[in-house]
């Protein structure tokens, strides 16, 4: 877009940065053209219009200035000085990693922002004092979220991380017994949730389902129907629909996902050394089907088969708007 990146962004507001796709972004294009002259710097992942041939002959047929090629690699080579990847290794002073106040900063953050989301018969927060034994199940109670992916910024590599396991046992040792039988148990705590695989919370593709896997539904209402007092904590990213489950759980937590520290984060939530006071930044809706970008016949939900046309059937009011 020529008026935006050149004319707006880079003559008006005086940007000296460079512009880089998005990933694939340019994978329908064929004119380098265009993108010269809008100036942008870099395709990425790989070059779909940035060819040498393309660009060449382009230029040979006088359809870029050499200014516009200059200005566009000059930018990118401008970051390359300004970042120590050229000239003298003194540019860029040495990174600190893990620093002191990281890790509280990591477990407050988490712990500000889970959501109490259900807490009958105050169940919540556990009294360790009160009960002998816990029971913990789940697929995403020793779960390890931060993982390398692609290299780009999905990449995190923390220095360690707690899951739900390793931060609730520790804070049980010495007072109360931890199990995998719910119906032995005093309570029962079920982290469940959505994880990074294709199909769920993953990068380029849509959730396969509004709904938990079945066999965690499944394993929720068991593990109710053997310990009234049973504890659903959601590790996720989305919403989740729950019209299956929620009247059988008496207490339910959304952590997210609660990073390094998250184990530590949520023991302290549960056991009542802090607060829960995260609301909600997205609406869950009780049906998929109540979303109107949705439909019972599946015909509005990607793929569908209506031509792939979008509906905004709420016109203005997006999101919590549109619900209430």
């Amino acid at each position: 877009n020529i008026q935006l990146l050149r004319r707006t962004l880079m003559d008006d507001w005086g940007f000296k940065g460079f512009v880089v796709t998005d990933w694939d972004a340019t994978k329908y294009m064929d004119d380098a053209v265009v993108c010269i002259n809008s100036g942008l710097s870099i395709e990425m992942p790989r070059p779909h219009c940035y060819k040498l041939t393309s660009l060449k002959d382009a230029f040979e047929k006088q359809e870029f200035t050499e200014f516009m090629l200059d200005d566009v690699v000059k930018r990118f080579l401008r970051m390359f000085f300004l970042t120590g990847i050229m000239g003298p290794k003194k540019a860029v002073g040495d990174s600190k990693k893990d620093i002191a106040g990281h890790p509280d900063l990591s477990r407050r953050i988490a712990e500000e922002g889970m959501v109490l989301l259900k807490n009958d018969r105050n169940l919540l927060p556990i009294d360790l004092e009160n009960i002998q034994t816990i029971a913990l199940l789940g697929p995403n109670l020793d779960v390890k979220f931060g993982r390398p992916q692609y290299g780009g910024s999905t990449a995190v590599v923390p220095p360690y991380e707690i899951t739900p396991l390793e931060g609730i046992t520790e804070r049980c040792k010495g007072k109360v017994a931890i199990i995998s039988d719910a119906s032995k148990a005093d309570l029962a705590i079920v982290i469940a949730g959505l994880n990074h695989d294709k199909g769920m919370d993953a990068e380029s593709e849509d959730r396969r389902s509004f709904d938990l896997p079945q066999e965690q539904m499944n394993m929720i209402q068991n593990t109710c129907r053997d310990n009234p007092n049973t504890i659903v904590i959601l590790i996720s990213g989305s919403p989740i629909g729950m019209e299956d489950w929620l009247g059988d759980v008496p207490a339910l937590l959304e952590a997210w996902y609660p990073g390094m520290e998250g184990g530590k984060a949520i023991a302290n939530v549960i056991f009542g050394s802090t607060n829960p006071s995260g609301k909600l930044p997205i609406t869950f809706p009780r049906k998929l089907v109540d979303s109107p970008a949705h439909s019972e016949k599946d015909t509005r939900t990607y793929p569908g088969n209506d031509s792939f046309r979008v509906y905004y059937d709420e016109e203005i009011y997006v999101g919590y708007r549109y619900f209430d």
